[in-house]
């Protein structure tokens, strides 16, 4: 998560998970993994996200909120023409868009890789979901360990994967923990927007 500079990667849950079983019971218990797939970030979904990076949900953990649409256009076009080495996709429930995720290679960040200290073999990730009623079912789970599995692990040479949620962010821990991922260490970001409970996962220790 660089926030500024680079981007945050956090999971965004549910603060209540009694209230989300309370308000969504037509999809509790009903995930279908099988179901979860990603396609690539495209300019006309710019809107989409404009509306998750300002939604309470998504901004208690990733970002700052108060987005203008010039300022996602701006932090995310050259993600999408390919003029930045971040790769964006969004994470899709069959036909439907519910959250984001990108990759990245490490060493392509040289200020956040002076704190990881990655060598060339490690790529980042950063996700969200941005549609709260998708929350607290394991598609964040299922959703990392594929895209894992299907997109950076499928990379020529890549080794190693790290991530770095807020240290509050218990329900992400958790998370990434059950796919593979541990602790590491706690860095604080070069633009001071805070620390990351940086946690790390080799090829070998994916959780399938």
């Amino acid at each position: 998560m660089f926030l500024q500079f680079f981007s945050k990667f956090y999971l965004v849950m549910l603060c209540d998970q009694t209230f989300s079983q309370k308000i969504i019971p037509s999809l509790v218990m009903r995930m279908n993994s099988a179901e979860i797939n990603f396609r690539k970030l495209r300019l006309d979904d710019l809107s989409l996200m404009l509306r998750w990076l300002n939604s309470a949900f998504v901004s208690r953990w990733y970002g700052r909120g108060n987005y203008a649409y010039d300022d996602v256009l701006a932090k995310y076009g050259s993600r999408i023409t390919g003029e930045s080495p971040t790769e964006p996709y969004l994470i899709c429930y069959g036909q439907t868009p519910v959250g984001y995720i990108q990759t990245y290679r490490i060493v392509d960040h040289p200020a956040y890789n002076a704190l990881v200290q990655a060598d060339e073999y490690t790529a980042g990730v950063d996700l969200f979901i941005g549609e709260a009623r998708y929350a607290n079912q394991g598609l964040g789970t299922a959703a990392l360990r594929r895209f894992l599995k299907e997109v950076v692990f499928a990379k020529a040479g890549i080794k190693a994967c790290v991530l770095g949620p807020d240290p509050e962010n218990k329900a992400a821990i958790r998370v990434y923990e059950k796919v593979g991922f541990s602790y590491v260490k706690i860095i604080s970001q070069p633009d001071g927007s805070g620390d990351e409970y940086l946690m790390r996962i080799e090829r070998t220790d994916l959780r399938r």
